[in-house]
């Protein structure tokens, strides 16, 4: 009879224990809900009023720049709400006091849901962004290893700089066979230029 009441005392042991070890977690699990409850309530206490109330700044976009028979068409895409971005803007400025009519610079705005579907299709997933001709992306073979080039997120930030759309344009303008239409035949512009 010895053995059957050592493994009833043991059974109640084990049962204590597990009570216990579920208390403890009831306990630790209110607590930690009270905790992030109460943390949570600080910081919208201290967070200031007029946050929410405040109305969201928008930046003008500028009217477009250049000719719109222009060779080499950016489209640059912003988003109006952020105006942290004027490098990008800056440097369209730049690029068009450089180039002048030479370029037809757009600029569309991401908070425009249509806008930022095409921008998507583009590659372009930052708030920011440019297309050049319709790309997103390009390689100058000039460049070796270091001519891959991304238009993705603001100008002079990880992906490119002002350099990098100067040289895209440069080479466009200076290579008129990447004007050959979509199923290889030179388009007018290109056998306008070699009767030139």
């Amino acid at each position: 009879m010895g053995s059957v009441h050592d493994v009833v005392k043991r059974s109640g042991t084990v049962y204590l224990i597990i009570v216990a070890l579920v208390l403890v977690l009831a306990l630790t699990n209110w607590w930690m809900g009270t905790s992030s409850t109460n943390t949570s309530d600080a910081k919208k206490q201290t967070a200031p009023a007029d946050l929410d109330e405040k109305p969201q700044q928008h930046v003008k976009l500028p009217d477009p720049k250049g000719s719109p028979d222009a060779r080499v068409k950016i489209q640059v895409y912003v988003t109006s709400d952020n105006d942290c971005d004027t490098t990008t803007l800056s440097t369209m400025e730049d690029l068009y006091s450089k180039f002048g009519d030479q370029v037809y610079i757009i600029y569309s705005d991401l908070l425009d849901t249509d806008v930022l579907k095409d921008a998507q299709d583009h590659k372009i997933s930052c708030k920011t962004g440019i297309t050049i001709n319709g790309k997103s992306q390009f390689i100058l073979p000039e460049r070796g290893l270091k001519g891959t080039i991304m238009l993705d997120g603001p100008t002079g930030q990880k992906n490119y700089d002002v350099s990098d759309i100067e040289a895209i344009v440069q080479h466009i303008l200076d290579t008129p066979e990447l004007d050959a239409a979509e199923d290889g035949t030179p388009s007018d512009h290109t056998e306008k230029d070699r009767q030139e």
